[in-house]
C-alpha cells in the first residue's frame, strides 16, 4: 500500500521522534530542549509531507509552527512552569490542525458550519487505528530478512565472548588499560538503564501516535459524501425577542447604576464604602458577559436568514445586548483595576486583565458578525484565543507582578510582599530591590523557595533557560 520511500521516511520519523522525545522532553527540568524538539519535528514534518507521493498537500500548514515555536520558547525564556500542561494540550491541538491543513480540509473563514469541530476530533482519534501499522511492515518483510537477521545474531553471539576474553587479557597486560576498562564498566552500571528504557518506550508511543497522524497524508482520499441539506432552524422570533428584551431592560438598569455610582463616583446609599462596593461581583460579571455573547450567537444562528422588520428588530436587539455587555466588561475591568491598585497584581489578576482585553476585541468582532454573519465566528474566536495564549506564555508575568507589589511597598509601605515569595526566577530583577530593606526576609524566602529548582535538580544543556541561568549566576 505504501511505497518503499514512504516507509523509509516513516521509520526515520519514528526513530527520530522516539529518541528526541525521550532525550529532550522527558527530563527533570525542561529548557531550550523543548524548542529544539519542535524544530526537529518541523524538519521531520517537512520531510514526510514533501514529495509527490500520497494526497496533494498544502505546505502552508507548516506556518502553524510559528505559534508552536512561540509557545515552546516560553520554556527557554521563562522559568514559570504553570503553563506546562496547557502548552502540551495547545501544541497537540496545533499538530492535529496542521494535518487537517496539509490534507486541504481546513475550512475557509466564510464557512459558517461547525463541521470543523467534528473533523478535528475524528483526526485526533484516527491515529489510534493506525498505531501498529508500521510494525506490520516488519512482519511482511520477515521472510526475506530472516536469513540476514539469523547471520547477524550468530555474529553477535560469537563476537561478544571474544571481545570479553580479549579485553580481560589486555587488561592483565596493561594496568592503565585496566583502569580505563574499569571506569567504563562503572559508568555502564551507574547508567540508569531502566529509566532510559521507560523514557524510550514513552517516546516510541508518542512517535507511533504521530506516525498514525502523518499516515493520513498517504491515505486515499474518500469520495466526498453529499451532505444532507440542512434545514433552517425553527424558532419563534417573538418569544425569543420578548425574553431578550426583558434581559436588556434589566441590563440597562444595571448599566445606569454602573455609570452613576462606579464610573461617575456618585454618593453611595446607606453609607456603603466605595472600595467594598467596587470590589464585589467581578467574576459574576465575567460569567454574565459569556452568557450574553452566547445568547447573541444563538440568536444569529437561529434568525440570520430572517428579513424584513423581524430581521431588523433581531439585529437591533443583539446590538443592544452587545453594547450592554461592553458596559459589563468595562465594569469588570475597572473593578479588577481597583483590586490591583489596592492589593497589587497576582497571577490570576494579570491573566484576567489580558483576558478582558481580548474578550473586548472578541465582542467588537461579534458586533460585526451580528451585522454580517458571513464568516466563521468560532474560527475567529479560536485564532483570538490562540493569540492571547501565545502572548501570555512569553509575557514575563512574574516580573510585572513583583514590580507591582514592590512598587506599592516603596510608595506607601503596603504589605503584599508575601505573595512574591512564591514567584519564579523571572521575578528576580525586581525581587533584588528588597536587598538591604526592612523586608529583606521576603527576598531570602523567595531565594529559598527557588533554589531547589535552580540549584539542586540535575540539569545540563537541555535545561538551559535565560531566566533560571540569570538567577543562578547572580545569586551565586
Amino acid at each position: 500500500m505504501y511505497a518503499k520511500e514512504i516507509k523509509t521516511k516513516i521509520w526515520i520519523y519514528i526513530a527520530a521522534t522516539a529518541i528526541s522525545f525521550a532525550y529532550l522532553l522527558l527530563i527533570p527540568m525542561q529548557g531550550i530542549s523543548v524548542l529544539i524538539y519542535h524544530a526537529i519535528q518541523m524538519g521531520l514534518f517537512f520531510m514526510i509531507a514533501s514529495g509527490s507521493a500520497g494526497r496533494q498537500k498544502n505546505m502552508k500548514a507548516l506556518l502553524l509552527f510559528i505559534p508552536i515555536f512561540i509557545i515552546s520558547a516560553s520554556s527557554f525564556v521563562s522559568a514559570l512552569e504553570i503553563y506546562s500542561f496547557t502548552n502540551m494540550l495547545v501544541i497537540f491541538a496545533l499538530y492535529v490542525v496542521m494535518i487537517i491543513m496539509f490534507l486541504g480540509e481546513f475550512p475557509s473563514i466564510k464557512d459558517t458550519s461547525p463541521r470543523f469541530v467534528k473533523k478535528f476530533f475524528v483526526h485526533a482519534i484516527e491515529p489510534f487505528w493506525h498505531f501498529f501499522e508500521p510494525l506490520t511492515w516488519l512482519k511482511k518483510g520477515e521472510k526475506s530478512n530472516k536469513k540476514i537477521w539469523k547471520r547477524i545474531l550468530i555474529g553477535v553471539i560469537a563476537a561478544v565472548p571474544a571481545a570479553f576474553i580479549l579485553t580481560f587479557i589486555l587488561a592483565s597486560v596493561d594496568s592503565v588499560f585496566a583502569d580505563k576498562v574499569e571506569a567504563v564498566i562503572e559508568f555502564v552500571f551507574e547508567f540508569k538503564f531502566f529509566d532510559d528504557i521507560v523514557r524510550i518506550v514513552i517516546g516510541l508511543v508518542i512517535a507511533l501516535y504521530f506516525c498514525g497522524l502523518l499516515l493520513l497524508l498517504y491515505k486515499e482520499k474518500k469520495a466526498k459524501e453529499e451532505e444532507p441539506a440542512t434545514r433552517a432552524p425553527k424558532a419563534d422570533a417573538v418569544i425569543f425577542n420578548i425574553i431578550t428584551i426583558s434581559l436588556i431592560a434589566v441590563y440597562t438598569l444595571f448599566a445606569f447604576v454602573q455609570i452613576k455610582y462606579l464610573f461617575a463616583g456618585a454618593q453611595l446609599p446607606n453609607g456603603l464604602d466605595f472600595q467594598t462596593y467596587a470590589r464585589r461581583g467581578f467574576f459574576e460579571l465575567i460569567v454574565l458577559s459569556f452568557a450574553n455573547i452566547s445568547l447573541v450567537l444563538v440568536s444569529v444562528y437561529l434568525f440570520k436568514n430572517r428579513t424584513g422588520k423581524t430581521g431588523v428588530i433581531i439585529k437591533a436587539v443583539n446590538i443592544a445586548l452587545c453594547a450592554l455587555t461592553g458596559v459589563m466588561l468595562a465594569s469588570s475591568f475597572y473593578r479588577m483595576w481597583l483590586y490591583g491598585a489596592d492589593d497589587g497584581l497576582t497571577r490570576l489578576r494579570f491573566i484576567v486583565f489580558g483576558f478582558l482585553i481580548f474578550e473586548a476585541i472578541g465582542l467588537i468582532i461579534t458586533v460585526f458578525y451580528v451585522l454580517k454573519p458571513k464568516f466563521n465566528i468560532f474560527f475567529v474566536y479560536t485564532a483570538l484565543a490562540l493569540s492571547y495564549y501565545c502572548l501570555l506564555t512569553v509575557s514575563n508575568m512574574d516580573y510585572f507582578i513583583a514590580k507591582s507589589q514592590i512598587d506599592r511597598y516603596f510608595e506607601n509601605g503596603t504589605t503584599g510582599l508575601h505573595y512574591t515569595t512564591m514567584l519564579s526566577p523571572d521575578a528576580y530583577p525586581q525581587m533584588k530591590r528588597l536587598i538591604g530593606t526592612e523586608r529583606g526576609e521576603i527576598y531570602s524566602q523567595y531565594i529559598q523557595n527557588n533554589e531547589y529548582r535552580v540549584f539542586l535538580l540535575e540539569k545540563d544543556w537541555r535545561s538551559a533557560n535565560i531566566s533560571r541561568d540569570r538567577f543562578s549566576h547572580e545569586v551565586k
